[in-house]
């Protein structure tokens, strides 16, 4: 079942978002490090004029993370089912797993089938929690400052998908961080766009 979620950039280092974090009353619950490598049907001249929505849709990914105190990886084949409303937002997100043992022999076969790797997107996020909310903060290789998702809890789950966006967003700014403008930033469309302008 999807999940309406928000994505915002914060302007400030992730110690310092993780302190003011713990400050108001959130508690650290788990911290991964991991690798997304996002595999697309679309040929490499089709990848660099494609949209987010294109892009995504298109694409398996394979995820591979390693959880704080524990020394083995999970890996698993997954496809991000996004819902975008007219201004190409992301309103929510349904998540498609299967664990899987081999990532090499995964990758060697998607690209066996014809499929293209167009980004790897390295990053190390910390989940806190107070109440019925989950916020995660984070880092991502290469790009600026840190990055807040926060998803739907219980209190809005009855609500309608713009309601459930205001109610993310009010919780958001609750904690004034420096944040970007942007409630939907997507973060592998970013990175891909960073390297590609290189």
């Amino acid at each position: 079942m999807a999940k309406t979620e928000i994505t915002v950039q914060i302007f400030e280092d992730i110690q310092d978002v993780k302190k003011k974090l713990s400050s108001l009353g959130y508690d650290e619950f788990e911290i991964f490090t991991g690798e997304d490598s996002y595999f697309t049907t679309l040929r490499q001249d089709e990848i660099k004029v494609a949209d987010y929505k294109k892009l995504l849709s298109s694409s398996l990914i394979i995820r591979s993370f390693q959880t704080k105190g524990h020394e083995e990886k999970n890996n698993y084949l997954v496809f991000k089912n996004k819902t975008l409303n007219d201004n190409g937002d992301v309103v929510a997100e349904e998540k498609v797993s299967t664990q899987i043992k081999d990532v090499e022999s995964c990758k060697k076969a998607l690209t066996l089938a014809g499929l293209n790797n167009w980004v790897n997107l390295k990053q190390q996020n910390s989940f806190f929690k107070k109440g019925e909310f989950v916020i995660t903060v984070g880092t991502v290789e290469e790009l600026d400052g840190s990055f807040m998702e926060i998803e739907e809890y219980p209190l809005i789950a009855n609500l309608s998908e713009n309601q459930k966006i205001e109610a993310l967003k009010n919780l958001a700014n609750t904690f004034e961080f420096k944040t970007g403008d942007d409630y939907s930033v997507k973060k592998v469309y970013m990175l891909f766009k960073k390297i590609n302008n290189k």
